[in-house]
């Protein structure tokens, strides 16, 4: 287990005969909920290492310089960017490749690092954590546990399958995608279309299947996923839309999978299960804090524990959703630890983009894409073809909502950022129109 230790951490001074009994007051005069002698106490506690967890942690070390932060990582690897995991299995990586920070910058920082543990249990009376190796005391806390993959068949056959969440089981395809002859995977998101690209990029047999009527369905509208669609077939892979798997059993024939379908079965060498991800709650749930389908939060990203707040993946927001992109996470983080840091806050739901990058194009999604004209109260897509890009602009009283792109021969990224700067600041019409077809950019 790697830890980084922090060297700025208060030492206090103690008298055991005096001050052995948790929830007393701490030497310093001040009362620490759950202080214990006995116990290490941090000011801040982030439970989760992901891209809400690390933007908090990097907030809180500017913003309060001295104050001690434990972050606590699952995962045995340093925190790292996990959409790079998906668009780098067939070239495979070493564990740390895509870390955020090397691991000198966290007690260089101020900041304790524990890898390769999990948080068990939160006594959010006590403020104390629970972890596998020790208890911990808080002073406020936050959960930043992210997602994790959607597992909806049972009894997998073992070491037939894997899913593509962790640096981990981007190493487990890359090492498997050298011995293949045919891939299954399960889902046609935006995950299943990245996993189908890269075993295609590594000359694998590649089948993709899933019940939605198109690829990135929730992402992307008819008209933006066709050329999506057309480059997938074109490298070869086999798209087999509106299957509803029913199970995926063992097949000794073949020393492979079968995937059971409402359509017959398919075989394959291997499956990667790409069905999407659900709101990491284990760690509420078992510590008495309200959940849903995520863990509940306010507008200001507050639980309805004390002096804990929850943000990204694993947070659920009034009106019950759940907003899955990795910068809609690293605002909440950012927000998050303003709001432990005493300063008023209110997370909006900005529309921050979606991007993928396969198949030798570029895809482009962001805000209410599937928001309907009446209950959404947004206007028709409106279409813009320009420069081999197809933009899809859908307007809320005159004001840029939504915005979706079909780049089959691949888009700039400062094309990429303008665009997402006008969705950003709901850009009007005129001047939305005016930048998409080529008169700003």
């Amino acid at each position: 287990m790697f830890r980084s230790w922090n060297l700025r951490q208060k030492r206090l001074d103690w008298n055991p005969q005096e001050f052995s009994v948790i929830g007393r007051e701490a030497p310093s005069g001040i009362i620490i909920p759950g202080w214990c002698p006995f116990m290490k106490h941090f000011d801040f506690v982030i439970v989760g290492a992901g891209s809400s967890g690390r933007t908090a942690v990097e907030t809180l070390e500017a913003e309060a310089p001295g104050r001690s932060i434990l972050l606590i990582n699952s995962e045995e690897s340093l925190p790292y960017k996990r959409t790079s995991i998906s668009k780098n299995a067939v070239n495979g990586y070493q564990m740390d490749a895509f870390a955020i920070h090397p691991a000198a910058w966290y007690p260089e920082h101020g900041v304790e690092l524990i890898n390769g543990q999990a948080a068990l249990r939160i006594d959010t009376e006590a403020h104390t954590l629970s972890l596998e190796s020790e208890t911990i005391s808080y002073s406020k806390l936050l959960l930043a546990t992210g997602a994790r993959p959607c597992m909806p068949f049972a009894d997998l056959p073992r070491g037939k399958w894997s899913a593509l969440w962790t640096a981990a089981d981007g190493l487990i395809l890359h090492e498997k995608l050298s011995g293949l002859k045919k891939l299954a995977v399960v889902g046609i998101g935006v995950l299943g279309v990245e996993a189908a690209w890269q075993a295609v990029s590594a000359g694998v047999d590649t089948v993709m299947l899933g019940l939605d009527s198109h690829p990135m369905m929730k992402s992307l509208d008819r008209i933006s996923a066709e050329p999506l669609e057309r480059a997938i077939r074109k490298a070869g892979v086999q798209l087999l839309t509106r299957r509803k798997v029913l199970s995926i059993t063992d097949n000794p024939d073949i020393c492979g999978v079968s995937i059971n379908t409402d359509s017959g079965d398919i075989s394959a060498d291997y499956a990667v299960l790409a069905v999407g991800g659900e709101p990491e709650v284990s760690l509420a749930r078992s510590s008495g804090i309200p959940v849903n389908k995520g863990v509940l939060v306010d507008f200001s990203l507050k639980t309805a524990a004390p002096d804990i707040w929850a943000a990204g993946d694993c947070a659920e927001h009034a009106g019950g959703f759940v907003t899955g992109l990795w910068h809609s996470a690293e605002n909440q983080g950012y927000l998050a630890a303003l709001g432990m840091l005493g300063k008023s806050v209110k997370f909006e739901n900005p529309p921050f983009r979606l991007k993928c990058e396969v198949f030798g194009g570029y895809w482009f999604s962001g805000g209410a894409v599937k928001a309907s004209g009446v209950s959404g109260g947004l206007d028709p897509a409106e279409t813009v073809n320009v420069d081999g890009i197809t933009w899809r602009p859908r307007f809320r009283d005159g004001k840029l909502e939504a915005l979706v792109a079909a780049a089959p021969r691949g888009m700039d990224k400062g094309t990429a950022k303008r665009a997402q700067k006008l969705l950003l600041r709901g850009a009007g019409r005129e001047e939305t129109l005016s930048v998409l077809m080529g008169k700003g950019l």
